[in-house]
């Protein structure tokens, strides 16, 4: 099964697994994420506005959009990693009102589960190695846990190995 809407998450879930592991919850948090990243050693991972992108194959055609998944602890390298994966001439950030109106997800609750199918989805390859991500869930005041190797099920996900520059 492929996975492109929260619902489709909860369909994976109930899928037996070889390993017994749980591969998701689905949690509201009641404070905000950064919070959450205080004081545990779980890597958080959030699409947030600066990972929705315009995308423009040359400088006269009109942008499309993308998304680009690293953890909160990098940045996505997107005048290097991501114009070159995409094959594009230009990469910019996408304002939070137009990511709100493209995706139908709220601002803070911003989704790599869910995008529009035509959106390429390039995601950082060390995300499939993390047992416990946070990702939006579409709506600010809630969350989903799940384990990276979810990733693996959503289909058109391009995994590309350093795509998360670490912050300075």
């Amino acid at each position: 099964m492929s996975i492109r809407h929260v619902d489709d998450v909860m369909r994976v879930m109930q899928r037996p697994h070889d390993d017994g592991a749980q591969r998701l919850c689905f949690r509201f948090l009641q404070q905000p994420c950064v919070e959450v990243m205080i004081g545990t050693h779980d890597r958080v991972g959030e699409i947030v506005g600066d990972s929705v992108v315009h995308t423009h194959k040359t400088r006269k055609a009109p942008p499309e959009f993308a998304a680009a998944f690293v953890t909160a602890d990098t940045h996505a390298d997107l005048n290097g990693v991501v114009k070159h994966t995409l094959e594009v001439s230009k990469v910019s950030f996408v304002p939070i009102d137009a990511a709100v109106e493209a995706t139908g997800m709220e601002s803070g609750g911003m989704s790599p589960i869910g995008l529009p199918d035509d959106w390429p989805l390039l995601v950082d390859q060390h995300v499939l190695s993390i047992p416990k991500l946070y990702l939006g869930s579409g709506i600010r005041p809630s969350k989903l846990v799940v384990d990276g190797s979810i990733f693996a099920d959503i289909p058109g996900v391009r995994f590309v190995p350093g795509l998360g520059k670490p912050r300075q």
